[in-house]
């Protein structure tokens, strides 16, 4: 019976697996399918790790609330694309776009299901450890001496192409030869585009224009590195040495190192994104225990509002997290008072800030 149930969700994983590579390209007659094998790689080892979750009987006992839960998602993910760049009902239209939109929102729903009755049974089962654990400060230590040779080799720091677009903006930089002054737009935040902006003004005010970049860098480097730590931390305690030690060598990589002497918006917001979903962890972990401390809460809402500052469509993923939050919270009766503050206060900036920006055109 194991071995005929297994084949059955092998099956079903290989057909989900054709489902969720269906596309939303913005010409609704070029070929649907993926064609990024990147994309296709992570699919793959998204279905394995299912697969194994099924077979190791991890995954089981599956409810209607999960169905539900996956419709929910499903529907969001690809609805967005589908409505995207003013498609409007274009996927909808026609027998062969109707089946592969349905057939991408099954596939879809399938993984989202599973995936949800992983997180939703063994979430948090895992009791936290300090046996093994380096100190904060160790790993904060070891990660500042790794990104300094990034840092040291790259003085004063380097500066994306949106960034630039940024400090244009900021100081109203006009090019004679074009003709063309910079105007400030909301296009690349102009919560960050203040942020960059001032920290360079100071750093230039004190030792000139290659201080002004490294300001903004230290900047960057003390808080994502404060972060990251905590992260490793986090994720030692509850997976073990392997996975701790897994999660530093990303940070300490290239790839991170790389942003952190790089000014542009996407460095502090990978860290908070990386500190918005601790604190959501460490809320989503402890809401059966009713045991959620008012620092973490804290720290969600003003993660929350950093990290959705810094990308104009993180406000979407702040909303949907925070209203899964609610309803989970709502379901065991806890802090209900407290994080309805938390997503009103989110709102309230949110709304508040938009109304400024329309204000000021």
């Amino acid at each position: 019976m194991s071995k005929r149930r297994n084949i059955y969700w092998l099956v079903i994983l290989a057909i989900t697996l054709l489902g969720i590579n269906i596309t939303y390209p913005p010409d609704v007659n070029s070929i649907r399918i993926n064609s990024n094998p990147y994309y296709s790689l992570i699919f793959l080892l998204w279905e394995l790790v299912l697969f194994q979750g099924l077979r190791r009987k991890k995954i089981k006992s599956i409810l209607k609330y999960d169905w539900f839960v996956g419709l929910c998602f499903s529907l969001l993910f690809c609805l967005t694309f589908a409505f995207n760049d003013g498609l409007n009902k274009a996927y909808f239209i026609g027998g062969l776009n109707v089946f592969l939109t349905a057939f991408s929102i099954l596939s879809w729903m399938v993984i989202y299901t599973l995936t949800f009755n992983y997180i939703r049974r063994h979430f948090g089962v895992v009791t936290p450890s300090s046996n093994g654990v380096p100190r904060t400060v160790y790993i904060w230590l070891l990660l500042a001496i790794i990104w300094g040779v990034s840092i040291i080799g790259l003085l004063p720091g380097q500066i994306s192409w949106d960034g630039m677009r940024q400090f244009c903006e900021f100081d109203g930089t006009h090019i004679s030869k074009l003709g063309f002054t910079y105007v400030p737009t909301n296009h690349h935040p102009w919560f960050t585009t203040i942020i960059f902006g001032s920290l360079f003004n100071i750093g230039r005010s004190m030792f000139g224009v290659n201080f002004g970049v490294f300001t903004i860098v230290m900047v960057q480097f003390i808080v994502s590195s404060i972060i990251y730590a905590f992260v490793v931390k986090y994720v030692w305690q509850r997976v073990g040495r392997i996975g701790g030690v897994a999660t530093l060598i990303l940070f300490a990589s290239p790839l991170f190192s790389s942003y952190i002497v790089t000014i542009d918006k996407s460095t502090l917001y990978y860290a908070f994104l990386a500190w918005f979903y601790l604190m959501f962890a460490k809320l989503f972990e402890n809401i059966k225990t009713t045991n959620l401390s008012y620092l973490n809460l804290a720290g969600y809402c003003l993660s929350a509002v950093l990290f959705s500052m810094f990308r104009n469509d993180a406000f979407l993923i702040v909303l949907i997290t925070t209203v899964i939050l609610l309803c989970l919270l709502f379901r065991y009766r806890t802090k209900l008072l407290w994080i309805t503050s938390v997503f009103i206060v989110l709102l309230g900036i949110h709304f508040g800030w938009n109304a400024y920006l329309n204000n000021k055109q």
